[in-house]
């Protein structure tokens, strides 16, 4: 096949694929797809072969969750979305595209300990569906919590206990949204 021809199976003009042959234009996923579908090669292939890095991106700890004071406990803390510096680690498995955050301190021994990475998706759980669970819940101040989850005594309210049995719980409260805990890493 012709760059000619790769070009206009692939959708684009004939400078542009040989710019990307020649690897001085990046190519997109979707292009790549197309080369692939083309030349009828697996798309690992084709992006091996025009040098584009496959390897899993680093997961960033977007913040932490503080557990080391009775009056900041399960407080999720998240961090300037454009903050530099951010803490980066090796993705555990592939794909994950929540929030990851850090637990800070042993006031939640029994559950999660200093160290290790909880990962939950913003406003991604119903409600009903995590009733006796854990999750990350937003209060109407903006606050960011990891509680269990508890029926109030109004339909739209709801009680958060803490993992803690030492801090009180927060009673018949608004929530904004839940979010499941879906990944749990000890470290």
């Amino acid at each position: 096949m012709s760059q000619a021809d790769l070009a206009k199976e692939v959708g684009l003009s004939a400078p542009a694929i040989t710019n990307v042959l020649q690897g001085t234009r990046k190519v997109s996923v979707q292009e790549a797809g197309h080369i692939a579908y083309a030349l009828n090669q697996p798309i690992n292939k084709v992006l091996n072969a025009l040098g584009v890095d496959q390897r899993e991106p680093k997961w960033k700890i977007r913040g932490f969750i503080a557990a080391d004071d009775l009056a900041t406990i399960d407080n999720v803390v998240l961090y300037d979305e454009h903050e530099h510096g951010l803490e980066e680690i090796d993705p555990p498995f592939p794909g994950y595209t929540g929030v990851i955050v850090r637990v800070r301190g042993n006031s939640m021994a029994g559950r999660y300990r200093h160290g290790e990475l909880v990962g939950f998706k913003p406003g991604n759980g119903e409600f009903k569906h995590l009733v006796g669970r854990e999750a990350v819940v937003r209060l109407p101040d903006g606050r960011l919590v990891l509680k269990i989850l508890h029926r109030g005594s109004r339909p739209d309210c709801y009680t958060l206990t803490s993992l803690n049995p030492q801090v009180d719980p927060i009673v018949d409260t608004p929530v904004e949204w839940v979010a499941k805990i879906d990944v749990h890493i000890p470290d």
